[in-house]
């Protein structure tokens, strides 16, 4: 489009996030000290896994979050789908 002297550009944008839903696991351990422990092959690349998963477990009856310790990242964990944004 010309507006005078002017091109005048117009244009149309476009974006996905696709759903990457797949089958995920976890291993949630309670030990004899009250401790829960979750593991899981994830990462976390700043979307918050560790934050959200430790409050999840916390929402165990009698168990809050300085009782919870996350583990992520490490292969022997039960497969995860992945930490998305």
């Amino acid at each position: 489009m010309r507006d005078g002297r002017w091109l005048i550009g117009m244009g149309v944008a476009g974006a996905i996030r696709g759903d990457n839903v797949k089958p995920s696991g976890a291993r949630v351990r309670l030990d004899a000290h009250g401790i829960v422990t979750v593991e899981t092959d994830m990462t976390d690349i700043g979307t918050g896994s560790y934050t959200i998963l430790g409050q999840t477990a916390a929402e165990m009856p009698a168990v809050t979050i300085d009782k919870v310790v996350v583990k992520l990242g490490d292969s022997r964990f039960p497969e995860a789908c992945g930490s998305l944004g």
